[in-house]
C-alpha cells in the first residue's frame, strides 16, 4: 500500500470511493437520508476537486485502487482533518493511523495541535480517534435536533 497526495486526476475516484462506501457506512448511524446528504455534500465533485487541486487530499492505494482518503484545512486554528476513510475490508489494518500520520506530516510546522470532528453516534470512530490521541474538545447538538446528527469535534495536541 502507498499513501500520497492526490493529483487533480485521482477526483473522480475520490468521489466513486465516497459514493461506495460512505452511505452504506453512515446509513445504520445516521439514517439513509442523513447519508445520502453527507455525500451529496462532502464528496461531490464541487466539494472535492477544489480540495484535491489545493494539495489537502491524501489518498491510500493499493494496487491503484483508492483504500482510504483524508482531508484538512490547514488554513484554520487548529488545522482540522475532515476526512478520514478507509475501506470497509481495511478498517483495522492500520491504513487509518498511516492516513493520519501523513496528514500530520503535512501540517505547517508551528502547528501546536490538530482537530478533527465525527458524528457522536459514530463510537466506532471516537474510539479510533482516542486512541490516536485526540481528546473531546466538545459536542454540538444538530440544528435539527436529531441526536444521531450530534458532532464531537476533539484536538490532539503536537507540541
Amino acid at each position: 500500500m502507498t499513501l500520497r497526495g492526490a493529483v487533480e486526476s485521482d477526483a473522480e475516484a475520490i468521489c466513486d470511493f465516497g459514493t461506495r462506501y460512505v452511505v452504506d457506512f453512515y446509513a445504520p448511524i445516521l439514517g439513509a437520508e442523513a447519508a445520502q446528504s453527507q455525500v451529496d455534500t462532502w464528496w461531490s465533485r464541487a466539494a472535492m476537486h477544489p480540495a484535491v487541486v489545493a494539495g489537502i487530499v491524501i489518498i491510500a492505494l493499493r494496487d491503484r485502487e483508492i483504500v482510504g482518503v483524508a482531508q484538512v484545512d490547514i488554513d484554520l486554528t487548529p488545522p482540522m482533518i475532515w476526512k478520514l476513510y478507509v475501506h470497509p475490508l481495511l478498517r483495522g489494518s492500520g491504513v487509518g493511523p498511516r492516513l493520519l500520520d501523513a496528514v500530520i506530516a503535512r501540517l505547517p510546522r508551528d502547528a501546536a495541535s490538530v482537530g478533527i470532528e465525527h458524528f457522536t453516534a459514530n463510537t466506532r470512530a471516537g474510539d479510533f480517534y482516542e486512541r490516536e490521541g485526540f481528546l473531546v474538545d466538545r459536542v454540538e447538538d444538530a440544528a435539527s435536533g436529531d441526536p444521531r446528527l450530534r458532532v464531537t469535534w476533539r484536538v490532539k495536541t503536537l507540541r
